[in-house]
């Protein structure tokens, strides 16, 4: 029987066996974030790496926070879970009434909302790490791209902490956890990934305007206000996106490990980056990219269905994912060009083309201007079907829109009397 969090039959939460003496280090838990960009299932595994590490001189726990595919509660309601999860670390160790967190991502928020929230927290966490976690909130476009054929207000009824993390989400979630508790000493981290990346890792990083861990901003992930340790790195935010994340690397131990976690908790350094102090941002109200709206659907056994996008040209990255099975991904273009997997291997100057499980991505550096049509079929879906979502991402745009009103004060509720003056216009190179 599978449990309220979807991972599996009822059990404790999970612990270490460790190698050596521990009794004078406080023990260590690990929060993992939210399920639609987690490390693994279940989820600590993606811990292990880091874990194992550390077992050598620490106790290691992990919380069962409550976040799978099919629902993720509010934010403050895992904070339970993190409690259960503090209460065996120190009964496990009752030499240290303290324990040490841990945490990737939504984690780092749960932590907060622990840690920060006076009327709940009990005084028993000496530092706090946080990994990618999105303090001052993720871009909604990268929430959109794993939102359900309802869209993002449907998909935040399924996973309202969705709607948390986002950047008006997280403005209200400060107001709310203002003030770092001077008793615990904080740690961020967060990537600014430069590593080779995944399509999906290619995607979300597009999608995430300035530097970012390909789904959380730096300004984001190091913006919590403070004077606290931050640490900027080269890693993704997880494992789907690229070869170095924040607990694993494909040359051995991750860069946080052996910078940040290492340094503070081994060998005994105050720091792993440099102590500042950060005013927050909701990041930069324009980006360098932008994106066609977000296109949600339902795709039968050998259904096709064609989507049109109209788009102004330049470099155009083409994206469709899909829930499971396979589908077959194709364009046209506005000379009627089709274009598929064969059409992109010949002719690796117009366009490129990447594809995985269930993803399928093309690249153009130079698209033409004019209406385009994705064409997808599915080749081998369960009988229910299979989601998808395709858009297309842009180079920034040549045109924007402005306006003004013809008046500095109305009537509230006059609503005829408020006209709002729009103009499009072309931007001129500088």
């Amino acid at each position: 029987m599978a449990n309220a969090d979807g991972w599996g039959p009822l059990s404790p939460i999970r612990s270490f066996t460790v190698q050596g003496n521990t009794i004078c280090r406080s023990p260590i838990v690990f929060v993992h974030g939210w399920n639609g960009l987690g490390l693994s299932n279940p989820p600590e595994s993606g811990f292990l790496q880091v874990a194992n590490a550390l077992s050598a001189s620490y106790s290691v726990f992990f919380a069962d926070i409550q976040s799978n595919a099919l629902y993720t509660p509010p934010i403050e309601q895992n904070v339970q879970k993190l409690i259960e999860a503090i209460d065996q670390a120190k009964a496990t160790t009752p030499a240290q009434p303290k324990v040490i967190l841990i945490a990737h991502s939504m984690g780092g928020l749960i932590s907060r909302a622990y840690i920060e929230n006076n009327s709940v927290y009990r005084g028993d966490v000496k530092e706090l790490f946080t990994f990618g976690s999105p303090h001052n909130g993720v871009y909604e476009a990268v929430l959109g791209y794993f939102a359900s054929p309802g869209g993002l207000v449907s998909y935040c009824l399924l996973q309202p902490a969705v709607c948390e993390f986002s950047t008006p989400g997280m403005w209200l979630f400060n107001l709310r956890y203002s003030a770092r508790n001077t008793n615990v000493k904080y740690h961020t981290v967060n990537g600014n990934a430069n590593s080779p990346l995944s399509g999906l890792g290619k995607v979300l990083e597009a999608l995430t305007p300035g530097e970012d861990d390909a789904t959380v901003s730096v300004s984001s992930g190091l913006g919590l206000t403070g004077y606290l340790d931050r640490k900027e790195t080269e890693e993704v935010h997880a494992s789907q996106l690229g070869t170095k994340d924040y607990f694993k690397s494909d040359a051995g131990q991750s860069t946080s490990y052996t910078q940040c976690l290492k340094p503070v908790l081994v060998d005994g350094a105050q720091n792993c980056g440099s102590q500042s102090t950060r005013r927050p941002t909701r990041g930069p109200v324009s980006s360098s990219t932008s994106h066609t709206p977000f296109i949600y659907g339902t795709l039968q056994a050998g259904q096709v269905v064609t989507n049109a996008m109209a788009l102004e040209g330049g470099s155009t990255l083409f994206a469709t994912s899909w829930q499971t099975g396979t589908l077959a991904v194709t364009l046209v273009d506005p000379n009627n060009q089709v274009i598929d997997p064969s059409f992109a291997a010949s002719n690796p100057g117009i366009v490129s083309y990447e594809n995985s499980d269930t993803l399928a991505t093309y690249n153009f550096p130079n698209a033409i201007a004019g209406m385009w049509r994705v064409v997808l079929q599915g080749i081998s879906v369960p009988p229910e079907g299979s989601n998808f979502n395709t858009f297309a991402i842009l180079s920034e745009s040549s045109l924007a829109l402005s306006g003004s009103t013809d008046r500095v004060w109305y009537t509230p509720g006059a609503v005829e009397q408020l006209l709002l003056l729009c103009r499009l216009h072309q931007r001129l190179p500088m």
